[in-house]
């Protein structure tokens, strides 16, 4: 089953920026502030692309980064399984 977890720094109630954005592992996310219509963009975004499948992040607003640099960086992060941001297996009893 399929799964992208999206976790967004401090919400903006506001339309898509057109700026920049960082898609950060969770380990690497300290803090940051996103407009609510970026999130929605990803999200959507997200439903259909395979680059996103199996993958835990958090996303702010970078007006450093160019506004579609966002999609190399969630091409580049590992899928969960593949990185220490996943979950811990639980295994039945011994």
């Amino acid at each position: 089953l399929g799964y992208t977890i999206i976790g967004p720094g401090g919400l903006l109630g506001e339309a898509s920026s057109g700026l920049g954005l960082d898609l950060l592992s969770r380990r690497e996310y300290s803090g940051g502030q996103v407009a609510m219509g970026d999130v929605a963009m990803l999200a959507e975004n997200a439903l259909t692309n395979p680059a996103a499948d199996r993958k835990s992040f958090a996303i702010i607003r970078n007006s450093n980064e160019s506004p579609d640099a966002w999609q190399q960086q969630l091409a580049d992060l590992p899928p969960d399984q593949d990185s220490d941001e996943a979950a811990p297996t639980i295994d039945g009893p011994p």
